[in-house]
């Protein structure tokens, strides 16, 4: 059983994501607009990852970052939201946009943006590690792994059968999340807002801290419940900031 939820749970990872971005350009009047925005999207994902590797090899910040796991978990957690809610900023102005719908430009950015992350981070690492999984669990592997993948291997096969649902629902919480951030950007670009970028960033820090603190104390269900939580608040936090400017924008044409 924990087999075929964790093939959901890839099938998610790879099939959501495609299947958005499919019908978010088979029903674009644009369908030349519709993929270049979620190309804008992946794009940036892709460059938000290849910065960080530069600062990852300073010696210094190294040292400072093995010194505690706690210190190292906030700081990638408030570099990631401050490096990506700068590119998305960035972002916004390279997405082809039409004033009177520029809520459906942000979502394919998102859907570009959150889908590779998804498929990348999410769906590989998770199908590379259910392969070795089933192979050694099955005796079918001959070859010696690392005692971090024998680690790995053993927490997987103590896991609860439903842990790969909660993983489908933080995949989607995740996705939602990234929607109400980008929101609150868009705003900030188009109503020419430049404090919204700073909220930006701060909630997106804030969701990753939380989710990291609450971890401490709190099982899997319980953070999940916490992220969907999240992500539904954020989500009505970059509505409230994008939509009556949208309204505003409107009735000035």
């Amino acid at each position: 059983m924990l087999e075929i939820f964790f093939l959901i749970q890839i099938f998610v990872a790879f099939g959501l994501p495609i299947f958005l971005m499919l019908f978010f350009v088979s029903h674009a009047s644009n369908r030349r607009s519709a993929i270049s925005i979620i190309a804008v999207g992946v794009s940036f994902f892709l460059l938000t990852q290849i910065l960080r590797i530069p600062i990852l090899t300073i010696t210094a910040l190294e040292n400072l970052l093995t010194l505690s796991v706690v210190i190292e978990s906030i700081w990638f957690i408030s570099f990631s939201g401050v490096t990506e809610e700068c590119l998305r900023y960035c972002a916004m102005r390279f997405i082809p946009v039409v004033r009177r719908n520029l809520q459906v430009s942000v979502i394919g950015y998102v859907i570009g943006y959150a889908g590779i992350e998804s498929i990348l981070l999410v769906g590989m690492s998770i199908s590379g590690l259910f392969v070795v999984y089933f192979l050694y669990s099955n005796n079918l592997l001959d070859i010696p792994v690392t005692p971090e993948v024998q680690q790995q291997i053993l927490e997987m096969s103590h896991l609860p059968t439903y842990m790969p649902l909660v993983g489908i629902v933080n995949n989607v919480a995740t996705i939602i999340m990234k929607l109400g951030v980008s929101l609150v950007v868009a705003a900030s670009v188009y109503f020419r807002k430049p404090l919204y970028l700073i909220l930006a960033i701060i909630l997106n820090s804030l969701f990753g801290i939380s989710i990291f603190a609450l971890s401490q104390i709190w099982g899997d269900l319980m953070i999940t419940l916490v992220v969907v939580g999240l992500s539904v608040i954020i989500l009505y936090i970059g509505y409230r900031f994008f939509q009556p400017r949208l309204n505003q924008l409107r009735n000035i044409d």
